[in-house]
């Protein structure tokens, strides 16, 4: 069986990131807006393409492989819903178990046995002139395998591309310009009233600087 390379903490990490994005899905699924761009979208005669569009953005940025809906019906895109609903409550239950916890500690102990153990041996071994090389450091992460962005890195890039476009823009081209989840930035949007305002309505909604 392979052994995990990362370090406790950096599995840690991974999981908080992780925990991170369930919670903003979970939030987003939970928002009515979602059903109500639905219920517009189908039941409102011809087919809009601006409440296209931002269906399959929502649904891009919550449930993986789900964003075309030219072939789904309302029905199939609110059981689709419901379904990563469900999904994302029963990660977050996992993670929140002790059962998982338990494991991290469990692992970390021994990992400062084994760094004590190691450190004995490599003085002995250096008195008898046998290298084991440097004390390791632990595996490195890909960036972009790192933790998702914190709120204050957020919204510092989301105000940075605002600055760029003082005629404002849509949330979804936010989201696009900034490589930031299209659920994490109307979220940001309605925390931060004193940093930005909106003008128009739903589908033609544009978020600005506020002033």
């Amino acid at each position: 069986m392979k052994r995990i390379k990362l370090t406790t903490a950096e599995i840690a990490e991974r999981i908080s990131a992780v925990k991170v994005e369930y919670r903003q899905k979970e939030v987003f699924l939970a928002d009515n807006h979602l059903r109500v761009v639905l219920h517009s979208f189908f039941m409102g005669g011809k087919k809009n393409p601006t409440q296209k569009a931002e269906i399959e953005a929502i649904l891009s940025a919550v449930i993986p492989g789900s964003s075309e809906i030219s072939n789904r019906t309302m029905n199939e895109i609110n059981q689709l819903i419901d379904a990563q609903k469900r999904d994302v409550e029963q990660k977050l239950a996992l993670i929140a178990a002790n059962p998982l916890n338990l494991l991290l500690k469990e692992r970390e102990a021994h990992e400062a046995k084994i760094a004590d153990i190691d450190a004995r041996l490599r003085s002995l071994c250096k008195e008898i002139g046998v290298d084991l090389g440097a004390e390791a450091s632990g595996t490195e992460l890909p960036k972009h395998d790192r933790s998702a962005l914190s709120a204050s890195d957020l919204s510092e890039k989301l105000v940075a591309e605002l600055k760029n476009a003082p005629r404002g823009m849509s949330q979804i081209d936010l989201s696009k310009a900034t490589g930031c989840s299209y659920a994490a930035v109307i979220k940001w949007v309605k925390e931060n009233p004193d940093k930005v305002k909106t003008t128009g309505e739903k589908r033609g909604k544009k978020v600005f600087l506020a002033e």
